[in-house]
Protein backbone atom coordinates (compact mmCIF):
# COMPACT_ATOMS: atom_id res chain seq x y z
CA UNK A 1 0.00 0.00 0.00
CA UNK A 2 3.15 2.65 0.65
CA UNK A 3 4.72 1.70 -2.08
CA UNK A 4 1.66 2.56 -4.12
CA UNK A 5 1.37 5.78 -2.26
CA UNK A 6 4.86 6.22 -3.55
CA UNK A 7 4.62 5.21 -7.38
CA UNK A 8 0.98 7.50 -7.06
CA UNK A 9 3.18 10.14 -5.94
CA UNK A 10 5.77 9.60 -8.22
CA UNK A 11 3.48 9.65 -11.37
CA UNK A 12 2.42 12.89 -9.95
CA UNK A 13 5.32 14.74 -10.22
CA UNK A 14 6.41 13.19 -13.74
CA UNK A 15 2.76 14.19 -14.60
CA UNK A 16 3.34 17.46 -13.59
CA UNK A 17 6.46 18.00 -14.88
CA UNK A 18 5.42 17.36 -18.35
CA UNK A 19 2.46 19.72 -18.05
CA UNK A 20 5.52 22.09 -17.16
CA UNK A 21 7.46 21.27 -20.04
CA UNK A 22 5.06 21.27 -22.29
CA UNK A 23 3.77 24.59 -21.40
CA UNK A 24 7.16 25.92 -21.52
CA UNK A 25 7.21 26.97 -18.06
CA UNK A 26 8.94 24.43 -16.52
CA UNK A 27 10.93 25.59 -13.38
CA UNK A 28 12.65 22.17 -12.09
CA UNK A 29 13.17 19.17 -14.08
CA UNK A 30 11.82 16.09 -12.86
CA UNK A 31 15.06 14.87 -12.14
CA UNK A 32 14.98 18.06 -9.82
CA UNK A 33 11.78 17.73 -8.32
CA UNK A 34 12.86 14.38 -7.08
CA UNK A 35 15.98 15.53 -5.25
CA UNK A 36 14.06 17.94 -3.37
CA UNK A 37 12.23 15.05 -1.76
CA UNK A 38 15.73 14.24 0.00
CA UNK A 39 16.28 17.73 1.10
CA UNK A 40 16.30 17.97 4.80
CA UNK A 41 15.37 21.89 4.72
CA UNK A 42 14.11 24.18 1.79
CA UNK A 43 13.12 28.16 1.41
CA UNK A 44 9.40 29.03 2.05
CA UNK A 45 8.72 29.99 -1.34
CA UNK A 46 10.08 26.04 -2.62
CA UNK A 47 7.64 24.43 0.08
CA UNK A 48 4.94 26.82 -1.23
CA UNK A 49 5.12 25.44 -4.52
CA UNK A 50 5.91 22.19 -4.19
CA UNK A 51 4.48 20.94 -1.13
CA UNK A 52 2.54 18.53 -3.03
CA UNK A 53 5.51 16.63 -3.62
CA UNK A 54 7.59 16.98 -0.31
CA UNK A 55 8.25 15.59 2.50
CA UNK A 56 5.89 18.01 5.06
CA UNK A 57 6.65 15.91 8.26
CA UNK A 58 10.60 16.51 7.55
CA UNK A 59 9.88 20.36 6.28
CA UNK A 60 7.69 20.72 9.52
CA UNK A 61 10.52 19.71 11.87
CA UNK A 62 13.17 22.13 10.06
CA UNK A 63 11.30 25.22 9.25
CA UNK A 64 11.42 27.98 11.84
CA UNK A 65 7.66 28.47 13.37
CA UNK A 66 7.29 31.81 12.67
CA UNK A 67 7.26 30.68 8.75
CA UNK A 68 5.15 28.20 9.59
CA UNK A 69 2.43 30.61 11.27
CA UNK A 70 3.28 32.76 8.48
CA UNK A 71 1.66 29.58 5.93
CA UNK A 72 -0.51 28.31 8.46
CA UNK A 73 -2.53 27.25 5.42
CA UNK A 74 0.60 24.65 4.31
CA UNK A 75 -0.25 20.99 5.18
CA UNK A 76 2.27 20.85 8.35
CA UNK A 77 2.55 17.71 10.04
CA UNK A 78 1.04 17.93 13.55
CA UNK A 79 2.85 15.03 15.35
CA UNK A 80 5.65 17.30 14.41
CA UNK A 81 4.32 20.39 15.31
CA UNK A 82 3.48 19.49 19.01
CA UNK A 83 7.04 18.85 19.16
CA UNK A 84 8.59 22.43 18.45
CA UNK A 85 8.99 24.60 21.42
CA UNK A 86 8.40 27.86 20.43
CA UNK A 87 6.27 30.12 22.77
CA UNK A 88 5.21 32.19 19.36
CA UNK A 89 3.87 28.73 18.16
CA UNK A 90 2.83 26.79 21.40
CA UNK A 91 -0.15 29.56 22.52
CA UNK A 92 -1.48 30.29 19.53
CA UNK A 93 -4.64 29.82 18.20
CA UNK A 94 -3.44 28.91 14.32
CA UNK A 95 -3.58 25.04 15.32
CA UNK A 96 -5.86 23.19 16.55
CA UNK A 97 -3.55 20.80 18.77
CA UNK A 98 -4.20 19.58 22.28
CA UNK A 99 -0.48 20.97 23.31
CA UNK A 100 0.82 19.75 26.49
CA UNK A 101 1.50 23.23 28.15
CA UNK A 102 1.99 22.14 31.85
CA UNK A 103 5.11 20.75 30.04
CA UNK A 104 5.65 23.09 27.62
CA UNK A 105 5.45 25.94 30.87
CA UNK A 106 8.28 23.91 32.70
CA UNK A 107 10.52 23.71 29.77
CA UNK A 108 10.49 27.01 29.14
CA UNK A 109 13.84 27.76 29.03
CA UNK A 110 13.54 31.57 29.64
CA UNK A 111 11.10 31.51 32.60
CA UNK A 112 10.86 35.65 32.35
CA UNK A 113 9.05 35.03 29.11
CA UNK A 114 5.80 33.93 30.72
CA UNK A 115 5.51 37.40 32.15
CA UNK A 116 6.70 38.94 28.90
CA UNK A 117 4.15 36.84 27.09
CA UNK A 118 1.52 36.71 29.91
CA UNK A 119 -1.75 36.52 27.76
CA UNK A 120 -0.53 33.11 26.61
CA UNK A 121 -1.71 29.98 27.34
CA UNK A 122 1.03 28.64 30.47
CA UNK A 123 0.14 26.45 33.06
CA UNK A 124 -1.31 28.00 36.26
CA UNK A 125 0.05 24.71 37.90
CA UNK A 126 3.30 24.55 36.90
CA UNK A 127 3.96 28.26 37.78
CA UNK A 128 2.88 27.56 40.74
CA UNK A 129 5.35 24.54 40.85
CA UNK A 130 7.77 26.48 39.50
CA UNK A 131 7.37 29.17 42.17
CA UNK A 132 8.34 33.15 42.42
CA UNK A 133 12.18 32.70 42.82
CA UNK A 134 13.26 32.50 38.71
CA UNK A 135 11.84 36.03 37.71
CA UNK A 136 13.69 39.29 38.09
CA UNK A 137 11.17 41.51 40.80
CA UNK A 138 9.81 43.21 37.29
CA UNK A 139 8.71 40.45 35.66
CA UNK A 140 7.58 38.40 39.12
CA UNK A 141 5.52 41.90 40.01
CA UNK A 142 3.60 40.59 36.47
CA UNK A 143 3.44 36.74 37.45
CA UNK A 144 1.71 38.04 40.91
CA UNK A 145 -0.70 40.05 39.21
CA UNK A 146 -1.63 37.39 36.07
CA UNK A 147 -1.79 34.44 38.35
CA UNK A 148 -3.41 36.38 41.77
CA UNK A 149 -5.44 33.31 42.78
CA UNK A 150 -2.16 30.89 43.51
CA UNK A 151 -1.21 30.53 46.94
CA UNK A 152 1.92 32.02 46.65
CA UNK A 153 4.41 32.41 50.16
CA UNK A 154 4.18 35.76 50.92
CA UNK A 155 6.36 35.84 53.36
CA UNK A 156 9.36 34.74 51.17
CA UNK A 157 8.00 36.85 48.38
CA UNK A 158 7.81 40.49 50.39
CA UNK A 159 11.77 39.46 51.79
CA UNK A 160 13.00 39.47 48.55
CA UNK A 161 11.12 42.04 46.16
CA UNK A 162 13.16 45.69 46.81
CA UNK A 163 11.27 48.33 48.73
CA UNK A 164 11.01 50.54 45.63
CA UNK A 165 9.38 47.84 43.38
CA UNK A 166 6.62 46.83 46.73
CA UNK A 167 5.92 50.78 46.79
CA UNK A 168 4.88 51.14 43.46
CA UNK A 169 2.48 47.91 44.57
CA UNK A 170 0.75 48.32 47.83
CA UNK A 171 -2.55 46.92 46.00
CA UNK A 172 -0.46 43.10 46.71
CA UNK A 173 -1.09 40.91 49.94
CA UNK A 174 2.79 42.07 51.23
CA UNK A 175 3.51 40.95 54.31
CA UNK A 176 3.16 43.44 57.17
CA UNK A 177 5.44 42.18 59.89
CA UNK A 178 7.98 41.40 56.68
CA UNK A 179 7.58 44.87 55.02
CA UNK A 180 8.14 46.83 58.59
CA UNK A 181 11.73 44.88 59.15
CA UNK A 182 12.50 46.05 55.73
CA UNK A 183 12.04 49.42 56.63
CA UNK A 184 13.70 49.48 60.03
CA UNK A 185 16.87 47.79 57.95
CA UNK A 186 17.04 51.23 56.40
CA UNK A 187 19.47 53.93 57.64
CA UNK A 188 17.50 56.49 59.73
CA UNK A 189 17.92 59.38 57.18
CA UNK A 190 15.70 57.23 55.06
CA UNK A 191 13.47 55.23 57.03
CA UNK A 192 10.41 58.45 56.87
CA UNK A 193 10.88 58.89 53.71
CA UNK A 194 10.34 55.23 52.77
CA UNK A 195 7.43 54.74 55.21
CA UNK A 196 5.55 57.72 53.89
CA UNK A 197 5.38 55.65 51.22
CA UNK A 198 2.59 53.06 52.33
CA UNK A 199 -0.83 53.25 53.30
CA UNK A 200 -0.74 52.95 57.02
CA UNK A 201 -2.36 49.88 57.41
CA UNK A 202 0.57 48.39 55.60
CA UNK A 203 2.74 49.15 58.48
CA UNK A 204 3.00 47.12 61.62
CA UNK A 205 2.97 50.81 64.06
CA UNK A 206 4.01 48.53 67.30
CA UNK A 207 7.34 47.66 65.63
CA UNK A 208 7.93 50.92 63.90
CA UNK A 209 7.26 52.82 67.12
CA UNK A 210 9.96 51.00 68.69
CA UNK A 211 12.47 51.68 65.96
CA UNK A 212 12.39 55.20 65.30
CA UNK A 213 13.97 57.70 67.21
CA UNK A 214 12.08 59.81 69.23
CA UNK A 215 13.00 62.84 67.53
CA UNK A 216 11.34 61.75 64.34
CA UNK A 217 8.10 60.25 66.25
CA UNK A 218 7.92 63.94 67.30
CA UNK A 219 8.07 65.59 63.86
CA UNK A 220 5.17 63.51 62.63
CA UNK A 221 2.74 63.09 65.72
CA UNK A 222 -0.30 62.19 64.09
CA UNK A 223 0.96 59.16 62.51
CA UNK A 224 -0.78 55.92 64.16
CA UNK A 225 2.16 55.85 66.66
CA UNK A 226 2.24 52.90 69.01
CA UNK A 227 4.23 54.14 71.95
CA UNK A 228 3.02 52.36 74.85
CA UNK A 229 6.06 49.61 74.91
CA UNK A 230 8.63 52.17 73.57
CA UNK A 231 11.96 52.29 75.43
CA UNK A 232 13.04 55.46 77.04
CA UNK A 233 15.66 54.32 79.66
CA UNK A 234 16.68 52.34 82.31
CA UNK A 235 19.26 54.92 83.85
CA UNK A 236 16.92 57.03 86.11
CA UNK A 237 16.56 60.62 86.49
CA UNK A 238 20.57 60.96 85.75
CA UNK A 239 19.75 60.39 82.15
CA UNK A 240 21.10 62.46 78.97
CA UNK A 241 19.45 60.93 76.38
CA UNK A 242 15.94 60.93 77.78
CA UNK A 243 12.92 62.05 74.55
CA UNK A 244 13.51 65.77 74.03
CA UNK A 245 10.69 67.98 76.25
CA UNK A 246 9.41 69.43 72.60
CA UNK A 247 8.51 65.83 71.49
CA UNK A 248 6.75 65.16 74.87
CA UNK A 249 4.82 67.89 74.70
CA UNK A 250 3.76 67.06 71.01
CA UNK A 251 2.79 63.60 72.11
CA UNK A 252 1.72 63.62 75.43
CA UNK A 253 -1.92 63.45 74.34
CA UNK A 254 -1.09 60.24 72.79
CA UNK A 255 -0.88 56.50 75.18
CA UNK A 256 2.84 56.37 76.35
CA UNK A 257 4.53 54.98 79.20
CA UNK A 258 4.27 57.60 81.38
CA UNK A 259 5.91 55.21 84.39
CA UNK A 260 8.95 54.90 82.47
CA UNK A 261 9.06 58.65 80.96
CA UNK A 262 8.55 59.28 84.41
CA UNK A 263 11.38 57.43 86.00
CA UNK A 264 13.63 58.99 83.18
CA UNK A 265 12.74 62.95 82.84
CA UNK A 266 14.71 65.71 85.85
CA UNK A 267 12.52 66.67 88.36
CA UNK A 268 13.59 70.08 87.42
CA UNK A 269 11.28 69.01 84.04
CA UNK A 270 8.83 67.55 85.88
CA UNK A 271 8.03 70.56 88.27
CA UNK A 272 8.60 72.71 85.22
CA UNK A 273 5.78 70.82 83.41
CA UNK A 274 3.19 69.95 85.66
CA UNK A 275 0.05 69.90 83.20
CA UNK A 276 1.73 66.97 81.69
CA UNK A 277 0.22 63.43 82.88
CA UNK A 278 3.59 62.30 85.22
CA UNK A 279 2.95 59.10 86.32
CA UNK A 280 2.30 59.37 90.26
CA UNK A 281 3.44 56.04 91.64
CA UNK A 282 6.73 56.16 90.04
CA UNK A 283 7.41 59.50 91.41
CA UNK A 284 6.08 58.45 94.94
CA UNK A 285 8.37 55.03 94.81
CA UNK A 286 11.22 57.04 94.76
CA UNK A 287 11.69 57.90 98.52
CA UNK A 288 15.36 59.55 97.18
CA UNK A 289 13.53 62.57 95.35
CA UNK A 290 15.16 65.92 96.37
CA UNK A 291 13.08 67.17 99.17
CA UNK A 292 12.28 70.95 97.16
CA UNK A 293 10.56 68.68 95.15
CA UNK A 294 8.69 66.92 97.64
CA UNK A 295 8.00 70.01 99.48
CA UNK A 296 6.51 71.86 96.84
CA UNK A 297 4.71 69.47 94.77
CA UNK A 298 0.96 67.83 95.55
CA UNK A 299 1.44 64.28 95.26
CA UNK A 300 0.91 62.21 98.34
CA UNK A 301 4.15 61.15 99.74
CA UNK A 302 4.77 58.81 102.19
CA UNK A 303 6.87 61.03 104.78
CA UNK A 304 6.82 57.77 107.01
CA UNK A 305 8.78 55.80 104.24
CA UNK A 306 10.91 58.96 103.47
CA UNK A 307 11.82 59.27 107.10
CA UNK A 308 13.13 55.96 107.58
CA UNK A 309 15.47 55.64 104.39
CA UNK A 310 17.25 59.04 104.57
CA UNK A 311 20.52 59.28 106.35
CA UNK A 312 20.73 61.70 109.53
CA UNK A 313 23.15 64.02 106.74
CA UNK A 314 20.30 64.29 104.52
CA UNK A 315 17.76 65.15 107.82
CA UNK A 316 20.18 67.66 108.72
CA UNK A 317 20.49 69.17 105.73
CA UNK A 318 17.25 69.46 104.70
CA UNK A 319 14.75 72.81 104.61
CA UNK A 320 14.27 73.88 108.20
CA UNK A 321 10.18 73.18 107.21
CA UNK A 322 10.49 69.97 105.99
CA UNK A 323 7.87 67.57 107.72
CA UNK A 324 9.35 64.92 108.53
CA UNK A 325 7.61 62.07 110.43
CA UNK A 326 8.86 62.50 114.12
CA UNK A 327 7.97 58.82 115.45
CA UNK A 328 10.34 57.63 112.67
CA UNK A 329 12.88 59.65 113.75
CA UNK A 330 12.70 59.16 117.35
CA UNK A 331 12.83 55.44 116.32
CA UNK A 332 15.89 53.30 116.97
CA UNK A 333 16.52 52.33 113.59
CA UNK A 334 19.07 54.73 112.99
CA UNK A 335 22.90 55.44 113.90
CA UNK A 336 23.18 58.43 116.73
CA UNK A 337 21.54 61.80 115.42
CA UNK A 338 24.01 65.00 115.06
CA UNK A 339 23.26 66.56 119.00
CA UNK A 340 22.50 69.82 116.15
CA UNK A 341 19.53 67.56 115.20
CA UNK A 342 18.31 66.70 118.55
CA UNK A 343 18.05 70.52 119.47
CA UNK A 344 16.17 71.31 116.27
CA UNK A 345 13.63 69.70 116.33
CA UNK A 346 12.92 69.65 120.26
CA UNK A 347 9.56 68.65 119.88
CA UNK A 348 10.67 64.84 119.08
CA UNK A 349 10.24 62.12 121.35
CA UNK A 350 13.90 61.48 121.34
CA UNK A 351 14.93 58.23 122.92
CA UNK A 352 16.96 59.87 125.75
CA UNK A 353 17.03 56.06 127.31
CA UNK A 354 19.33 54.90 124.66
CA UNK A 355 21.10 58.80 124.30
CA UNK A 356 22.05 58.54 127.92
CA UNK A 357 23.67 55.17 127.39
CA UNK A 358 25.72 56.19 123.84
CA UNK A 359 26.04 59.77 123.77
CA UNK A 360 29.55 60.95 124.58
CA UNK A 361 30.32 62.68 127.47
CA UNK A 362 31.67 66.07 126.26
CA UNK A 363 27.69 66.15 124.37
CA UNK A 364 26.54 65.90 127.12
CA UNK A 365 28.43 68.68 128.96
CA UNK A 366 27.78 70.76 126.03
CA UNK A 367 24.12 70.35 125.81
CA UNK A 368 23.77 69.90 129.64
CA UNK A 369 20.32 71.41 129.30
CA UNK A 370 18.39 68.23 127.22
CA UNK A 371 16.56 65.91 129.39
CA UNK A 372 19.72 63.31 130.08
CA UNK A 373 18.63 60.30 131.84
CA UNK A 374 21.38 61.17 134.67
CA UNK A 375 20.27 57.60 136.62
CA UNK A 376 21.39 55.74 133.49
CA UNK A 377 24.19 57.88 133.16
CA UNK A 378 25.52 57.39 136.46
CA UNK A 379 25.73 53.74 135.88
CA UNK A 380 27.90 54.02 132.59
CA UNK A 381 31.16 52.58 133.06
CA UNK A 382 34.40 54.26 133.19
CA UNK A 383 33.28 58.55 133.89
CA UNK A 384 36.13 60.56 133.54
CA UNK A 385 37.34 63.19 136.20
CA UNK A 386 36.71 65.92 134.35
CA UNK A 387 33.11 64.86 133.99
CA UNK A 388 32.32 64.12 137.91
CA UNK A 389 33.73 67.97 138.07
CA UNK A 390 31.11 69.25 136.20
CA UNK A 391 28.36 67.29 137.39
CA UNK A 392 29.15 66.96 141.42
CA UNK A 393 25.91 66.84 142.96
CA UNK A 394 24.99 64.21 140.88
CA UNK A 395 25.00 60.84 142.87
CA UNK A 396 28.24 59.29 141.40
CA UNK A 397 29.34 55.94 141.82
CA UNK A 398 33.51 55.68 142.75
CA UNK A 399 34.00 52.87 141.26
CA UNK A 400 32.55 53.89 137.82
CA UNK A 401 35.02 57.17 137.67
CA UNK A 402 38.10 57.15 136.35
CA UNK A 403 41.35 58.74 138.12
CA UNK A 404 44.82 58.84 136.87
CA UNK A 405 46.29 59.58 140.16
CA UNK A 406 46.09 58.83 143.44
CA UNK A 407 45.20 62.54 144.90
CA UNK A 408 41.71 62.33 142.37
CA UNK A 409 40.95 59.09 144.11
CA UNK A 410 40.89 60.97 147.37
CA UNK A 411 39.06 63.86 146.39
CA UNK A 412 36.08 61.17 144.70
CA UNK A 413 35.80 59.18 147.68
CA UNK A 414 35.84 62.30 149.90
CA UNK A 415 32.95 63.84 147.69
CA UNK A 416 31.20 60.25 148.65
CA UNK A 417 32.02 61.02 152.47
CA UNK A 418 30.90 64.73 152.07
CA UNK A 419 27.63 63.86 150.41
CA UNK A 420 26.68 61.64 153.40
CA UNK A 421 27.50 63.98 155.79
CA UNK A 422 26.76 67.38 154.63
CA UNK A 423 23.62 68.75 152.44
CA UNK A 424 24.20 68.82 148.58
CA UNK A 425 25.29 71.77 148.13
CA UNK A 426 27.57 72.05 150.69
CA UNK A 427 28.95 68.85 149.87
CA UNK A 428 29.39 70.48 146.26
CA UNK A 429 30.86 73.68 147.64
CA UNK A 430 33.94 71.56 149.84
CA UNK A 431 34.40 69.46 146.21
CA UNK A 432 34.70 72.25 143.83
CA UNK A 433 37.54 73.59 146.58
CA UNK A 434 39.35 70.36 146.71
CA UNK A 435 39.78 70.24 143.51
Amino acid sequence: MKNQKKFQKDDDVKSFSNSQKKNQQSILTYQQLKSLRNENSLPINIIRNFYKYLDMSKMTRTTPISTIISNKYLPWDKKELVKKKDIRMIHTKHFNLNWNYYKLTMDEPDKCNIAKFSRLFWSKKAIENIGPDVYCDEHLIIILQRYSKIDWDWNRITRRISIDVISNNTFLPWVKNVLTDKIMELPNDKKMSVLLKFPEEMINWKVTSLHFPWEMIGDMPDLPWELMEKYCCDCGKSCTHVLPLWVLRKLKKKSLNWKNITACVSYETIYANQDFPWDEETLLDDLDAPLWFIMNTKYNWDLKKITSISDWERIMYSPPNFKWDKDELASDKFDLPPIELIIRYTDVKWNWERYSKEFSYNDIINYRFLPWRWDIIIERNNIPFVFVKEFPEKNWICNNIITNNESRNTIVKTLEILKDIFPTDISVLIFKILC
